[in-house]
């Protein structure tokens, strides 16, 4: 840990500021990212629960023809 602090002396206040900047905006990239992820994961489990429903039906109704 003082390794670290004695690292962070070595820099200057800007570049201290500028690697910050860097570190959220990348932080805020995979932010995004995930989200965007996450809204496609409930979309597609969305679809594939729409087809269980689907294949359900068709399976009482193949059923029901036999029957």
């Amino acid at each position: 840990m003082k390794d670290r602090k004695e690292n962070l002396e070595d820099f200057g206040k800007t570049e201290l500021l500028n690697m910050i900047s860097y570190l959220q905006t990348n932080l805020r990239r995979r932010t995004d990212q995930l989200h965007r992820a996450r809204i496609t994961i409930a979309g597609l489990k969305s679809r594939v629960a729409k087809m269980k429903d689907t294949i359900e039906n068709q399976r009482k109704r193949i059923l029901e023809s036999y029957q």
